[in-house]
């Protein structure tokens, strides 16, 4: 999350400790994902977080191991539209509102039948949807719940009964063109000691804890 240029969030976390652990100093840049991506493949950013593995982005990013996280995939709906997206099926009859260059799950990102309208941020999403400009839109919970609960339209937007039972595990992603490369075994050993001392646990009572 960035705010006023703070960065902040379950990324930010762990990407301090880590690199407290190796003696390094970060430098943020905030960019759309499919220009991160594009960055990555030219070797101008070091490393990117919450990566889904895909084999196309394997060929310029190195995985690190384990993955620190994992979200899932669901569709987001207006609270008068949900019986309209309660199968995979009524997918062909909606606009459908995702991230440019986004991984979701094989079956959606393979479909070239389904109305997909493309955006390069998140968040131009909820405005999308509030304006009746697509019917759906198809985000990973852990980040779409969030920025659905802080914003205008927490009351006014739900999950879809429809759930496509996918589950995305997230990596630290290093560019194969970065010198940070060679440093491979040593990132994975403080991603697995920093996972190990719970690091999981601290991130659920931080963000997504809640008033009984």
């Amino acid at each position: 999350m960035a705010t006023q240029g703070e960065f902040k969030g379950i990324d930010i976390d762990l990407l301090n400790q880590l690199a407290q652990m190796q003696g390094l100093k970060i430098q943020y840049i905030q960019c759309p994902w499919a220009r991160c991506l594009l960055m990555m493949q030219t070797g101008e950013l070091d490393l990117m977080t919450g990566i889904a593995w895909r084999e196309e982005r394997a060929q310029y990013i190195h995985y690190l191991s384990p993955p620190y996280y994992h979200c899932n995939t669901r569709f987001y709906i207006r609270n008068e539209d949900k019986a309209k997206l309660q199968q995979s099926s009524d997918l062909y009859n909606l606009r459908i509102g995702m991230v440019r260059g986004s991984a979701y799950y094989f079956e959606f990102d393979n479909d070239t039948k389904l109305n997909k309208h493309i955006v390069t941020q998140e968040n131009t999403l909820l405005f999308l949807l509030s304006a009746k400009r697509i019917d759906t839109y198809i985000g990973t919970d852990c980040q779409a719940d969030y920025e659905l609960s802080l914003s205008r339209w927490h009351n006014q937007f739900t999950k879809a009964a429809f759930e496509p039972e996918n589950s995305t595990l997230l990596y630290l992603g290093i560019s194969k063109k970065s010198p940070f490369y060679k440093q491979e075994q040593l990132f994975n050993q403080s991603i697995e000691q920093i996972i190990n001392n719970g690091f999981f646990s601290k991130v659920q009572q931080q963000y997504y804890q809640t008033s009984p």
